[in-house]
């Protein structure tokens, strides 16, 4: 492959055309909206060691624009630098402001209020609400705790909670917020059991699925990482809390939802995020926590699973070192991995990128017990 500008992370392969690219700044990047964004220096160190994961998503992605096309997603940004690039049949910038005006969270407290109108012979629990001014977030939040989110940021960026009300600083962030990215998301805060998510495909005429991901979060929201087993293992240990045949009812009434949503507005992947919550000792379910309106980790983990050995499950999560050559020692002194007979992970761990000297974070799959 030819490298064209080692901070973009882009590679083209001139001999068929292929496109790799893990532009993980996606979101932050679709906040500020503008040609010329640098990420954050953690975040262009995330997208150079994990560049070896664009060949997991789609390898038969073209480079010119195709919703299909192996990038986290499209923005601004990333459409300037391929331009620059000499890169044609780009998404032209009404489509841009399409896929932007998508991918805010306010579409994800529109489609939670569509399901719930829709879906009330379900166990759904979940309420959101999309403020423009900052009288309506301090009198959603007086007497409550509550999760603040703004419209567009990354995994556990944008996020803060406040209880009772918002302190200085709070406000100082939510008017903030409120001026630079036009509105603020606001959700009571839940006793959550677990994440999932639904992956899906969007295409001319219909809205596909994909399948299911069950996946984690650590403390700050962000991502921690991908369960890797069959799929009707991962519908079982969901339907064992909430009754056969809900994943099949609740995958029925999301993909009309979406339809009426996305379909001749947007042409791609897209994966909604959900949690088990407990209330009062029972299990409900809250079916649209927020929508990623791109490839998603998820939709990585469907292909992922591929790699593990039938009978065996596994775990996908990425792994931070911020000391030089920290990485690579841990991954000299793992404990190394076991392939079976058609050369899926058996037992042990491996890692999908080049790990060195110079690596802080490794994508690794890890075999974590029997799912048989």
């Amino acid at each position: 492959m030819v490298e064209i500008e080692k901070t973009t992370l882009f590679f083209l392969n001139f001999v068929d055309m292929k496109c790799v690219y893990t532009n993980f700044s996606h979101e932050l990047a679709l906040g500020r909206n503008l040609r010329f964004y640098t990420p954050p220096a953690n975040v262009v160190t995330m997208e150079r060691d994990l560049e070896d994961l664009g060949r997991f998503f789609c390898p038969r992605g073209e480079l010119t624009y195709n919703p299909f096309a192996p990038v986290w997603g499209w923005d601004k940004c990333l459409v300037n630098r391929m331009r620059l690039e000499g890169c044609e049949g780009l998404p032209d910038d009404n489509i841009l402001d399409t896929i932007r005006n998508l991918s805010s969270r306010k579409i994800a407290v529109d489609c939670l209020h569509r399901i719930k109108r829709v879906c009330d012979f379900l166990p759904l629990e979940g309420e959101s609400a999309y403020c423009d001014d900052i009288e309506s977030v301090e009198r959603l939040v007086e007497g409550r705790q509550c999760v603040l989110k703004q419209p567009y940021s990354g995994s556990g960026r944008g996020l803060i909670s406040a209880k009772g009300g918002l302190l200085s600083k709070q406000r100082d962030w939510a008017i903030k917020t409120l001026r630079e990215q036009g509105g603020l998301v606001v959700e009571p805060f839940y006793s959550k059991v677990s994440d999932f998510a639904m992956e899906f495909l969007v295409t001319q005429d219909v809205v596909e699925y994909e399948g299911l991901s069950l996946f984690s979060t650590s403390v700050d929201f962000s991502y921690a990482g991908n369960v890797l087993a069959p799929q009707n293992v991962l519908r079982q240990r969901l339907e064992t809390c909430l009754g056969r045949n809900f994943v099949v009812a609740l995958r029925d009434v999301l993909t009309g939802v979406l339809h009426d949503v996305f379909v001749g507005n947007y042409l791609g992947y897209l994966g909604v995020d959900m949690m088990l919550v407990a209330v009062d000792g029972e299990i409900f379910v809250h079916p649209c926590v927020e929508i990623n309106v791109r490839r998603t980790m998820g939709l990585l983990s469907l292909e992922l699973a591929k790699l593990v050995s039938p009978g065996c499950e596994g775990l996908f999560s990425i792994v931070f070192k911020g000391g030089e050559g920290e990485l690579s020692r841990l991954v000299a002194e793992g404990c190394g991995c076991v392939f079976d007979g058609c050369g899926r992970l058996e037992s042990g761990e491996m890692f999908l990128n080049k790990i060195d000297s110079k690596t802080h974070f490794g994508a690794m799959i890890k075999v974590v017990g029997d799912c048989r």
